[in-house]
């Protein structure tokens, strides 16, 4: 499990959202989902008519929805232009944060069953929800229901994102729904479900990965976590992720893409220690980039250092993570 403890904030208890009219932050009552609420946040923009753009954004291994929007806030400022509440509204789109699953002596430390199973010497790297066979894709499939329900939505404007094992739970959904999801984006966390269950995706998905080099607690490399000394629990790294094998082809051979990326440099605007690089699979079905922040960490570019350098590496500042990934989602067809 990834302890990302993101929030201190107090839980509020959700209620039915159904007709709901206000902008900003709503906690929303999932039915048959009890103690899994969900935040849902409308921009200025919303009017209760027109469809907007959807981001489901998930939550790191061990924090929960509170905090979600927080670690991608500069300093874990809320409120701050670069939290993805912020970019949001200044987009137009809809931001859903829901919550994962606590163990009964930790409810407050949520984790996603993103897949990773326990065969071939691989073990659950998300923790209790995967540990215990968590059905999360019924899960998902309860909460855009709800958002049926209660707010016009576009299906083919939904999008997710997540960091760490909320990235790996949204790569599991766009190998296991990839009819509901335009595309994701995951910040360090790789495709854990390529592992088991398997990554089958029923069309070609737009996949972004962003990701430190230096990510102590899911190396880009892959294999053991150095943050959490736990030896034994494999990660899946980003070429696995991106490229893969024959036998378990990653995003670029799925999307029937060129295996030779165009890499350029990103403008190395502060003094932060790090650089990025970008990558771009040629000749996709669908797109396939990743941005590798040289001497980054486990963090959220352009986000909140949840906790010290030396457990969690360096967060880049030289752009936002937010604006790469609704920027990336805007030019899907």
């Amino acid at each position: 499990m990834l302890l990302l403890l993101l929030s201190c904030s107090p839980v509020a208890e959700g209620v039915n959202c159904m007709g709901i009219v206000a902008t900003g932050d709503q906690v929303c009552s999932l039915p048959g989902q009890p103690k899994r609420d969900y935040i849902l946040h409308l921009p200025p923009a919303f009017d209760g008519s027109t469809p907007l753009p959807i981001l489901i954004s998930f939550h790191g291994g061990g924090g929960q929805k509170e905090g979600a929007n927080r670690s991608t806030c500069k300093d874990g400022v809320v409120g701050d232009p670069s939290c993805m509440s912020s970019v949001a509204d200044q987009r137009g789109w809809i931001v859903v944060y829901p919550d994962g699953t606590g163990a009964p002596l930790t409810p407050s430390m949520r984790t996603w069953n993103a897949g990773g199973g326990l065969s071939d010497g691989w073990k659950c790297v998300s923790g209790y929800a995967c540990k215990n066979a968590v059905d999360d894709l019924a899960y998902v499939d309860a909460l855009l229901a709800d958002l049926h329900n209660i707010i016009p939505v576009d299906d083919q404007k939904i999008f997710a994102t997540g960091i760490s094992n909320g990235g790996a739970m949204s790569h599991r959904l766009a190998c296991e729904r990839a009819d509901v999801f335009a595309g994701i984006a995951a910040v360090g966390g790789g495709n854990q479900a390529l592992i088991d269950p398997g990554c089958s995706p029923s069309r070609p998905v737009p996949v972004l990965q962003i990701h430190g080099t230096d990510d102590p607690c899911w190396a880009f490399e892959g294999g053991s976590s150095a943050c959490l000394q736990k030896d034994g629990e494999n990660y899946v790294s980003v070429d696995d992720t991106l490229v893969g094998s024959t036998q378990r082809p990653g995003w670029a051979r799925l999307n029937g893409c060129g295996l030779t990326p165009t890499e350029s440099s990103m403008p190395d605007t502060a003094e932060d220690g790090t650089t990025t690089t970008r990558s771009d699979w040629p000749a996709c079905a669908a797109a396939v980039s990743l941005l590798a922040v040289e001497g980054g960490g486990h963090t959220w570019p352009g986000g909140w250092a949840y906790l010290p350098e030396r457990k969690i590496g360096k967060v880049g500042q030289d752009w936002v993570a937010t604006v790469q990934i609704l920027d990336f989602f805007e030019a899907i067809p």
